[in-house]
């Protein structure tokens, strides 16, 4: 297959309008000599290529035979490749650009989009940009198509699309469409918005230009990278000492991620835990990768003194149709329930600031995720974590067993 739109696998009606789409995007990017780029999903280098002219280096990501392909036709020094899968992939440095042009609606799902996406957000550098372009939205399709002038564009375009076929002597099955792939409405696209918006940056929907094939479907979400300092929340306690100290609760960040698997894999904390074993670094950063991407239904909030790191604690919301942890049975409940769990720093358990962290967590998760009842499961066998939720306020209100686990249910309401 020759021709470059339908060889990436991108099916694009009238490859003269493709060139608009350097323009444009150069334009949302606000692209510059001394960018670094990163294309993710480059294909065979509609994009990268002519970026690569305009900018200090530009690096791609894709399928090692797409890469392979764009390697052996264009040599350029600043453009580089990694293959693979990208959210298998560790990616090294960060980026004053991101691209991910035509990319998200070919993923198998929209908790995949947004674990993608938050992977990118990841990559972005301070002050720096990130288009996901060409983004398909059915429900703005058939907005349009309900109209007078949409139906008349679209069975314009239908004609032009087989003439052009036609004199390029292909036919509409040379490229199949997958069949596995999330379709996104209005709502999967705001959500993508949201997920920028609760990082701390600043993100925005934007039309595309008349100029583009297919503008009329599709749309671009333009993320800003805001480097900011976690809102903190102030507290005093009182420790075991009688003597008043200040800590602080913020939403955990991406950067707390390995302080947190430290944490986990401390003898006493997996001894707590209802999975005792150990698990492996990589493990932990899907985990934590996950959690981040859902902020509606998991908030994370670390526990500081001045500058130092103490602990976590983390509120899963018990959602209708989601499993109860990975792997385990469906939960039921209408959404106003999360379940709690607190891991600290071996050196401040037991001087009363597990209470403290619970009480003040608890009124943020509360006022956050509009929660009416909190949930701990505590093995019984740990009585410094049966104190400590019981000092919070925490009832027991029967037993439970989970994955073979006797464990002791407290509630708050």
């Amino acid at each position: 297959m020759e021709d470059p739109v339908l060889a990436s696998g991108r099916l694009i009606a009238v490859p003269a309008e493709n060139r608009e789409i350097v323009r444009d995007v150069m334009t949302k990017l606000d692209i510059k000599g001394s960018d670094t780029v990163l294309d993710i999903g480059s294909g065979i280098g509609q994009l990268a290529i002519p970026l690569s002219y305009s900018v200090e280096s530009v690096t791609c990501i894709d399928h090692a035979d797409v890469l392979d392909r764009l390697s052996r036709s264009h040599t350029q020094k600043n453009i580089r490749y990694f293959a693979g899968d990208f959210l298998g992939m560790d990616v090294p440095g960060r980026y004053s650009k991101i691209l991910i042009y035509d990319v998200v609606h070919y993923l198998a799902s929209q908790e995949e989009v947004l674990r993608f996406v938050n992977k990118a957000l990841g990559l972005l550098a301070p002050h720096g940009k990130m288009l996901i372009g060409g983004v398909r939205n059915e429900d703005l399709r058939i907005r349009i198509s309900r109209t007078e002038k949409g139906q008349a564009f679209f069975a314009e375009r239908m004609k032009l699309l087989w003439t052009y076929q036609t004199e390029q002597d292909r036919a509409d099955s040379s490229v199949e469409q997958d069949a596995d792939i999330v379709e996104m409405r209005d709502r999967d696209v705001l959500e993508v918005v949201a997920l920028a918006r609760f990082h701390g940056h600043n993100a925005y929907i934007l039309p595309q230009p008349p100029t583009l094939p297919l503008w009329n479907q599709r749309e671009d979400i333009v993320i800003e990278h805001l480097p900011f300092v976690p809102d903190k929340l102030l507290f005093l306690a009182v420790d075991s000492n009688n003597q008043p100290r200040i800590f602080s609760i913020r939403h955990a960040v991406p950067q707390d991620s390995p302080f947190v698997y430290a944490l986990s894999q401390e003898p006493t904390a997996r001894a707590a835990s209802i999975r005792t074993e150990a698990f492996t670094f990589e493990d932990h950063q899907k985990w934590w990768a996950e959690r981040m991407a859902e902020p509606q239904n998991c908030r994370m909030y670390i526990v500081d003194e001045e500058n130092r790191s103490l602990g976590i604690v983390r509120y899963g919301r018990v959602v209708a149709g989601r499993p109860l942890w990975s792997g385990g049975p469906i939960a039921q409940g209408d959404g106003t329930e999360a379940e709690v769990s607190i891991v600290l720093r071996p050196e401040v358990r037991g001087r009363k600031l597990s209470e403290f962290a619970l009480g003040e967590t608890r009124k943020q998760a509360v006022k956050e995720m509009g929660l009416t009842k909190t949930t701990a499961l505590i093995r019984p066998d740990h009585p410094m974590s049966i104190r400590a939720f019981e000092k919070a306020g925490y009832k027991r209100v029967g037993e439970e067993e989970r994955m073979g686990v006797s464990l002791l249910r407290y509630e708050m309401t």
